[in-house]
């Protein structure tokens, strides 16, 4: 009878080798912003003290955040390849 664990058995006789990353995929999830009064309140009172919660707020945010990732990638030498959904 084998008295190897799993572990045992793939720890003696399987090599894992990275030597580089294909590809990286980025999917961000903010809780609090899933519901309106959550949006609402992002907006009016903890980040950008807007008097009303507008979608028109959402879109310059949105650009920095692109250009934030942009900016890093080329500075860091790293290629940005744009998938369709």
């Amino acid at each position: 009878m084998i008295k190897q664990t799993i572990g045992e058995l793939l720890g003696n006789n399987v090599v894992l080798d990275i030597e580089g990353m294909d590809r990286m995929y980025l999917n961000l999830y903010q809780p609090r912003l899933q519901t309106g009064g959550g949006v609402a309140t992002f907006f009016r009172e903890e980040h950008r003290n807007a008097k009303i919660a507008s979608t028109a707020l959402m879109g310059p945010m949105s650009k920095a955040f692109v250009r934030a990732i942009q900016d890093f990638a080329r500075r860091e030498g790293v290629d940005i390849d744009v998938s369709e959904k």
